[in-house]
């Protein structure tokens, strides 16, 4: 027989996922894959589609497909279906498998929907096709064994399928049939008959009859004949044949099942079985049981789930026993020294456990847990042994809270209270603040330590108090210099805390006066009443007085207008004092005088010496902005004209321009005989008076004439003329011509020779 391609395909539908009528079960729709039948010659590479009808609700689809490789090389799987775009393939492996899934969306598609191509490259060489018999025939084989039971929710659904091929329509073939006469198979040179098979015309085929369990082969009938199983026929044309079967007579046996107490055995009782069969025993034991043995013809085969008796030719007996399980109840500490576990053993399935933790001193019980799963908060732990279990008793160190405050609440602060676990060393410091020192340490009003550092190993929650004391301080005052003045303090009582409020009266000697406080060489006041708030330190305290000063009054001096000057002279004086004043003007500025507030003026010298009244007073110096002359003229005077001359504040920006008449031309602008600029605006800041000079130049005009023709005469009076001056130009015709006119730029400018 020739090489087929299979086809192994199956289908799941998940039964919620599609809406079916009440009164049809899910089981009663069937879904069908069609391959096409493809034309081709040797060499060829065609697309073989593979379509589909009845899909509706499909949630699973797999395709295993086998090919004959001696006649079709797969090149690919091309033009997948959007809707099973995802689907795994491998292309390279023969068998092929297409898979695909989606649990949350069934796939419904229109009947002759095309899934894929298989794409082929039929008989590369044309040589190979002549030995096989069907030229890459392609046949489906429906398989459940790809499916070992479908998901909850999920049922198989039935698949049919639909024949193809790639042919050559180019070579003749012969069909045979097979028909089974009884019960049992054929195999057409080696693989089972399925449907008619084409063949090439004149090639033979090999049959081989395989009759089923309790069947044995009779004979050929139709184009084969005999009764040996095994025959070779040529296949000149169609050919028919007939495979009869007769079936066996059989004795029957009795298999004993029998099963003890804790499971059972399926099935159970005396089993009536025939000749040459097979029969297969479940055992099953009960909840909380075990298969203990099996017994065949009471000899032990192990403690086996199933058993099967093959070709039965006698009575049987098989036995299943069972026993109770028994668990091992573990537990451990954790940490391993943080209490002790009682309880733990072997148990019988269904025996009550009781496992009780205790802590070691210092630790408490959290809880039991199992794999990490809390199963029990409580210490002692009742449960029902159906299965090992390993449990973990979980301890933890007790903490405890260490507080402390202190008295009074700004006298100190602590360090090294909070959380200790039990065994922890605590160390307590306790820091007095400034101007308070650290008295004890007490617990409900009893002193436990008169040290600062307190350390203890933490067994309870404890509450400290933390004592402390302001520190006393004295306060001296003196005088400076000596027999100066006085001071009075209030209240005067030599002793004083830190913060406290101390006032102090400093009362100057005759002819003296009072200057400050002072402190370690520091002014801390100026006041002669001086309020002293006592620092954490003994203090000495110095009133400081000095000879009364003469009275001064000030003199103040200004300029105007502002950054015009500078002046000298202001200060302190007596009344009746000579002070000497000075003004000096900046650049650009000239003095004017001196005036009061009043605006009266004072003086007119610069310099000056002024009597001081008594009183505060202002002086002002008064300044002038320099103001300039500037003066232009044209050279000579009719040469051309000029302005922006003037008048000009000193800094002031000036614009000289200078504008040539008509025949002239401007040259320069010269000062002092020197030349200044060439450009006909000057532009300069006034610093000073000037006096500058535009020179102009009267224009020249080259004056050329020629004879036309070059030999018709002569011409005089051509040179250089300056503007506005008198041309005479005489033409002298030569022998033989005569003059005509004068032109210029082509045209009679005049007829006359002179």
């Amino acid at each position: 027989m020739g090489k087929y391609i299979h086809i192994t395909a199956f289908l799941i539908v998940v039964l919620t996922a599609v809406s079916y009528p009440e009164t049809v079960e899910a089981n009663s729709r069937s879904a069908a894959i069609s391959i096409a039948d493809v034309e081709a010659s040797p060499g060829d590479v065609v697309d073989v589609p593979v379509t589909a009808d009845g899909f509706e609700g499909i949630h699973v689809l797999e395709l295993h497909i086998y090919y004959n490789d001696d006649v079709l090389q797969l090149v690919g799987i091309e033009n997948i279906h959007s809707s099973i775009s995802n689907a795994t393939t491998n292309p390279n492996d023969n068998p092929i498998i297409i898979s695909w899934y989606s649990l949350m969306n069934g796939l419904d598609l229109p009947d002759g929907t095309k899934l894929f191509d298989l794409r082929f490259l039929f008989c590369e060489d044309e040589n190979d096709c002549l030995p096989h018999e069907n030229h890459g025939e392609i046949t489906f084989v429906e398989s459940q064994s790809f499916i070992q039971g479908a998901p909850p929710g999920f049922q198989d659904l039935p698949l049919s399928f639909q024949n193809g091929s790639v042919f050559d329509p180019n070579v003749a073939y012969s069909v045979l049939t097979i028909q089974i006469n009884g019960e049992g198979q054929v195999l057409v040179d080696g693989s089972a008959y399925v449907e008619p098979v084409n063949v090439l015309t004149g090639q033979t085929v090999s049959l081989e009859a395989i009759p089923a369990a309790q069947w044995e082969f009779e004979s050929w009938s139709g184009d084969a004949s005999g009764n040996d199983p095994e025959v070779t026929i040529a296949m000149d044309d169609d050919k028919q044949v007939t495979a009869n079967f007769t079936e066996m007579e059989l004795e029957e046996y009795i298999i004993t099942a029998t099963a003890s107490e804790g499971g059972s055995i399926d099935p159970e009782g005396d089993i009536v079985v025939t000749e040459g069969s097979n029969k297969k025993f479940v055992i099953t034991p009960d909840t909380g049981y075990h298969i203990e043995d099996v017994l065949v013809d009471d000899d032990s085969v192990g403690a086996v789930v199933e058993y099967l008796f093959q070709h039965i030719d006698q009575d049987h007996s098989i036995h299943a026993t069972f026993a109770l399980n028994t668990y091992e109840v573990t537990a451990t500490a954790n940490p391993a020294d943080g209490g002790a576990i009682s309880g733990t053993g072997t148990f019988n399935h269904g025996q009550d456990a009781n496992l009780t933790a205790t802590p070691a001193e210092g630790y408490q019980f959290v809880n039991w847990t199992e794999d990490g799963t809390e199963v029990a908060t409580t210490e002692s732990y009742d449960f029902t042994v159906t299965e090992d279990r390993d449990l973990v008793a979980n301890f933890q160190l007790k903490s405890y809270t260490i507080s402390a405050i202190a008295n009074p609440e700004d006298g100190g602060t602590i360090t090294g209270t909070g959380t200790y676990n039990h065994g922890d060393q605590v160390s307590l410091q306790a820091t007095p603040a400034e101007g308070y020192q650290f008295v004890n340490w007490t617990e409900n009003g009893t002193e436990v330590s008169d040290e600062p550092s307190y350390s203890f190993s933490a067994t309870n929650d404890r509450d400290l108090v933390a004592n402390f004391a302001l520190t006393d301080y004295t306060l001296t005052v003196s005088v400076q210099p000596d027999g100066s003045g006085s001071i009075q303090i209030d209240p005067d009582q030599g002793h004083y805390n830190m913060g406290d409020q101390i006032i102090l009266k400093a009362t100057p000697a005759e002819g003296y006066e009072f200057d400050s406080w002072q402190k370690d060489g520091t002014t801390i006041g100026t006041n002669s009443v001086f309020t002293y708030t006592m620092p954490a330190d003994n203090a000495q305290i110095t009133a400081h007085f000095s000879l009364e000063e003469p009275t001064t009054y000030n003199l103040d001096l200004q300029v105007e207008p502002e950054n015009s000057g500078q002046v000298s002279g202001a200060g302190q004086y007596e009344a009746g004092e000579s002070v000497s004043l000075n003004a000096t003007p900046e650049t650009g500025y000239a003095f004017v005088h001196w005036m009061d507030e009043n605006q009266q003026v004072i003086s007119t010298d610069a310099a000056f010496t002024y009597t001081m009244p008594e009183q505060d007073i202002t002086l002002t110096a008064l300044f002038a902005i320099n103001t300039y002359q500037i003066n232009t003229m044209a050279q000579p005077e009719n040469g051309g004209t000029t302005t922006g001359d003037g008048q000009y504040d000193h800094g002031q920006n000036v614009t000289l321009d200078a504008t040539a008449n008509t025949g002239y031309t401007f040259l320069h602008w010269q000062e002092d005989d020197q030349v200044v600029s060439t450009e006909e605006t000057l532009v300069f800041i006034a610093t000073e008076d000037r006096d500058l000079m535009a020179n102009f130049q009267l224009k020249s005009y080259a004056i050329t004439a020629t004879s036309n023709p070059e030999d018709g005469g002569t011409i005089t009076g051509a040179g250089t003329y300056d503007h506005g001056e008198q041309v005479s130009l005489e033409a002298t015709p030569a022998e033989g011509y005569q003059f005509i006119n004068w032109t210029e730029g082509g045209s009679a400018v005049s007829s006359d020779e002179i």
